[in-house]
């Protein structure tokens, strides 16, 4: 950022563009899966950094999210987003015209008490 400026992250996308035309080139973070979620900051981040890159016609095709969850989540930023948060994440960025992509998504379950049994089905209803 100190040695190319804020504009880094659009020079990026259009350099890539103009090396192979036909990419489809995705922004991908994560802990951005869930509207007004755990990590609200970040996610409103990452959207209006979407929302800036299209309306800046930056040669941009997707995003991507990394969704890693903790079932037996505690605390503010440990919390497993709601269904709808994510929804709306994927319905919000959607409607700048980007694809969607979950590019990585686990339920991590190590926290929990109770038999591997259990977790496991903690695990699958996550």
């Amino acid at each position: 950022l100190k040695k190319l400026g804020p504009s880094y992250i659009e020079q990026c996308f259009r350099w890539a563009h103009k090396a192979d035309p036909t990419a489809f080139l995705i922004y991908n973070d994560n802990k951005v899966e869930a509207m007004n979620g755990p990590n609200k900051n970040k996610a409103d981040g990452f959207y209006k950094l979407l929302k800036r890159l299209v309306s800046n016609e930056v040669p941009i095709h997707g995003a991507g999210m990394q969704a890693h969850f903790n079932a037996g989540g505690v605390g503010e930023r440990q919390r497993v987003p709601t269904p709808l948060q994510v929804k709306d994440q994927i319905r919000r960025i959607g409607e700048l015209g980007l694809k969607v992509n979950i590019s990585e998504m686990d339920v991590r379950v190590s926290k929990l008490e109770g038999s591997t049994e259990l977790k496991t089905m903690a695990q699958k209803q996550n």
